[in-house]
């Protein structure tokens, strides 16, 4: 750059002895510091563009946590039995603490039943093992959970995100409750089911770093 400028000086100076010289040397001077505003803004875009925010993981935690719950069927629809049980985490968030790090979130649940018919019955050449007709059901609940992860060290910068978060299905176990007997067949009806389910999570403790590439 400083030798473009040396360049220039040179040009103006082999017309110092022509009449229109003034006027000459003040374009040549404004086209200079134009040229000049134009390659300082392509250097300093050239730089921002080789500066990248990435997060780099200060520390990795896995924990698992125990939770009991109790679901309602519906008062028309009492369970004879469960057909299929399926259990899922939804609306996880995290919010950072000095301590450590709380999650927030759904355990949703979806219940697939059979539950009696009592307009009809099943019969069998023995009377004793007559039932109701059973048709299949299913309810959607929402049960909502908290549990807190501990950290080392959280300084105000850093911040939270789930690797992972899942119930296996060994980890769940159902059980049907509050029984009754169906006046219509003498079956065992339940009103509701208990399940006690472990959560496994995983979370990274995170802090933005720039580097230049």
């Amino acid at each position: 750059m400083k030798n473009y400028f040396i360049c220039q000086e040179n040009v103006i100076s082999r017309y110092k002895n022509y009449p229109n010289y003034d006027f000459f040397k003040e374009k040549i001077i404004k086209n200079m510091c134009s040229e000049n505003e134009s390659n300082e803004k392509l250097c300093n875009k050239s730089v921002c563009n080789k500066v990248r925010e990435l997060n780099e993981i200060v520390e990795r935690r896995s924990f698992t946590k125990f939770f009991e719950y109790e679901i309602p069927f519906p008062p028309k629809y009492p369970a004879f039995k469960i057909n299929d049980s399926i259990t899922k985490l939804n609306n996880l968030k995290c919010t950072v603490f000095k301590s450590g790090v709380l999650v927030e979130g759904d355990i949703q649940k979806e219940i697939i039943f059979f539950t009696p018919e009592n307009k009809y019955m099943v019969r069998y050449k023995k009377k004793e093992l007559d039932t109701c007709f059973c048709s299949i059901k299913s309810i959607t609940t929402k049960i909502p959970f908290k549990c807190f992860g501990e950290f080392n060290k959280i300084d105000k910068e850093h911040i939270a995100e789930i690797e992972n978060a899942n119930v296996d299905r060994e980890d769940v176990v159902s059980i049907l409750s509050k029984p009754f007997t169906c006046s219509v067949c003498g079956e065992k009806l339940y009103r509701t089911l208990e399940e006690k389910i472990i959560i496994k999570i995983s979370i990274m403790l995170l802090k933005k770093v720039s580097i230049y590439l």
